[in-house]
C-alpha cells in the first residue's frame, strides 16, 4: 500500500513535534458501531422529521433561540468567522452549549438534524467565512424557512469542524427534504419532493440505497449496525400506508424499531418534529414520557429559556421553561467537551461567546488543537480490509503495546461495501484526525 500524509494546522505547536503516526492494515471486515437514525415522513396532511439520538449519556437542554440577535461564529481556525443576524426564532436540542445544537426546528417549520458519518471530509474554503459543523445547524435555523433556501446558500459558507464528522437531514413545512453530505471535500445532496419520504443513518445516502437494494429481504444484523437500521426504516417507509397511518405515535413507533436499548452506547433521546403544526415531541432515557412544545405559543423576542431534556413530566411543556444562564451553559459545555476529549478548552470562554458573540480570533481552541489530514492511495483497490491509524506521543511510544493504547485511533473500513468510503476519481481514501 502506498500512502501519503499531510498536516494542516493553524500555526506551529511544539507538541506536534512529539507525535508519531502508526499504520496497521487489518484484513478483516468487522462492523463498526456508529450512531443515530433519522426519517422524514410525509402524507397530504402532515410532515414529520423524526430522530433517535444515540450516544453515551443523556444530559442536555431544549433551548429557545431568539430572533434579531447579531451573531458571530466561534473561531476554530485563523480565518474570518461567519457573522449573521438571526431572522427566525427556534427550538434546539443541545449538549455543547446553546449555539452548537444537534438539531432543532424554527418558527417557519424548517427542521435540521445531524448524524455521524465517519468518512466525512468537509469542503473548507479559506476564502469564505467559517463556522463549525454544529453552528452550521443553528445558522440554518436562524436564517432560512425552506429546504430550497438552505440549498441555495450551501456554497456561501465553509465548515471548519470542531470535532464531529457528520451529515445533515433538513426538511420544511411544505414537505421537501434533503440529506446534505461532505464527501471528498465536496458538498453532495439529494433533494426529495413533498411526495417522497426519506431515511438516513450513518452511511452516505448512495451507499445506503445501494445496500437496501441488495439486502431488503435480509433479516441478518442488529440495530447497532447502521445499514441494518436503514433497511428497517426504508422497508417500513415502503410498506406502510402513510396516507392512512401517519401520526406522531407512528413516528415514535418507527424510531423504537431502530432504538439501541441496552449498553453504554444507546438511544438517549427520541424526537419528532411536526413541521406543519410547529410542534416538537420528545422523550429521553431520563424521562420516557412524551412531552411536547408548541412554537406558536413562544415569544422569540425576549428571554433565553430552556428545559432539561430529562425533567420529569409529560404532555404540553411550554410552561416548564426556566431561565437559561451562562453558568448552566458552561456546565453543559464542560460535561460534553470533557467526554469528547476537548478538556484543554476554556469552557467559560466558549460559553461567554455563545451569549455575547465576542471572542478573540486566537483562543484556547486555536491554541490547543489542530486538524491532521491524511490521504492514502492503495495500489490494490480490490484487496482492502481495515486500516488502523494510531497517533502516539513520541516520548512515550512503545510499538510493542497494543493498538488501543495509542492516544488516538482511527479506523477506515476500506471497501467494506463497494464505494462506501467516497466517490473519488482516483479512489483516494481520505480522513481527518480532528483535534489532537
Amino acid at each position: 500500500m502506498r500512502s501519503k500524509t499531510g498536516m494542516d494546522k493553524q500555526y506551529d505547536k511544539t507538541s506536534l513535534n512529539r507525535v508519531a503516526l502508526g499504520g496497521i492494515l487489518f484484513l478483516s471486515f468487522l462492523t463498526v458501531t456508529w450512531s443515530c437514525s433519522a426519517i422524514v415522513l410525509k402524507n397530504d396532511q402532515s410532515v414529520y422529521l423524526a430522530k433517535n439520538f444515540d450516544w453515551t449519556y443523556n444530559n442536555g437542554y431544549v433551548i429557545k433561540n431568539l430572533r434579531n440577535i447579531n451573531k458571530q461564529a466561534y473561531s476554530t481556525f485563523l480565518n474570518q468567522p461567519m457573522k449573521w443576524t438571526s431572522k427566525y426564532g427556534s427550538i434546539s436540542f443541545n449538549q455543547n452549549g446553546k449555539e452548537m445544537p444537534y438539531g432543532g426546528i424554527n418558527e417557519k417549520g424548517l427542521a435540521v438534524e445531524m448524524l455521524w458519518l465517519n468518512y466525512t471530509e468537509y469542503r473548507m474554503d479559506p476564502k469564505l467565512p467559517l463556522l463549525n459543523e454544529l453552528e452550521w445547524i443553528q445558522y440554518q435555523l436562524d436564517n432560512f424557512a425552506s429546504v430550497q433556501e438552505v440549498i441555495d446558500h450551501l456554497e456561501q459558507i465553509s465548515i471548519s469542524p470542531f470535532k464531529g464528522k457528520i451529515h445533515y437531514m433538513v426538511a420544511d413545512a411544505d414537505g421537501h427534504s434533503v440529506v446534505i453530505e461532505h464527501l471528498g471535500g465536496k458538498i453532495k445532496y439529494e433533494l426529495q419532493p413533498a411526495s417522497q419520504c426519506q431515511a438516513i443513518t450513518n452511511y452516505d445516502l448512495t451507499t445506503s440505497k445501494n445496500w437496501f437494494a441488495n439486502n431488503k429481504n435480509s433479516t441478518k444484523g442488529n440495530v447497532t449496525q447502521a445499514l441494518f437500521r436503514y433497511t428497517i426504516l426504508q422497508t417500513e417507509i415502503e410498506d406502510a400506508d402513510l396516507q392512512k397511518t401517519l401520526s406522531v405515535p407512528k413516528a415514535f413507533e418507527m424510531l423504537d424499531h431502530v432504538a439501541i436499548k441496552k449498553g453504554d452506547f444507546k438511544t438517549q433521546w427520541s424526537i419528532v418534529y411536526d413541521l406543519k403544526k410547529k410542534l416538537v415531541y420528545f422523550k429521553s432515557t431520563g424521562n420516557k414520557e412524551v412531552r411536547h412544545l408548541a412554537l406558536m405559543d413562544l415569544d422569540f423576542n425576549q428571554n433565553i429559556v430552556a428545559i432539561d431534556v430529562n425533567k420529569k413530566g409529560k404532555g404540553y411543556s411550554n410552561n416548564e421553561f426556566l431561565n437559561y444562564t451562562s453558568d448552566l451553559n458552561t456546565q453543559l459545555i464542560k460535561l460534553s467537551f470533557t467526554q469528547l476529549g476537548l478538556e484543554k478548552l476554556d469552557f467559560d470562554e466558549i460559553s461567554g461567546h455563545q451569549f455575547t458573540f465576542v471572542s478573540p480570533a486566537q483562543n484556547t481552541y486555536t491554541n490547543q488543537y489542530c486538524t491532521i489530514r491524511i490521504s492514502i492511495t492503495a495500489s490494490d483497490q480490490q484487496n482492502l480490509g481495515r486500516l488502523g491509524i494510531a497517533i502516539y506521543d513520541q516520548q512515550h511510544i512503545n510499538y510493542s503495546k497494543s493498538f488501543k493504547d495509542a492516544l488516538h485511533q482511527v479506523l477506515i473500513n476500506a471497501l467494506l461495501i463497494p464505494g462506501c468510503i467516497m466517490d473519488c476519481p482516483k479512489k483516494v481514501m481520505s480522513l481527518e484526525l480532528l483535534r489532537m
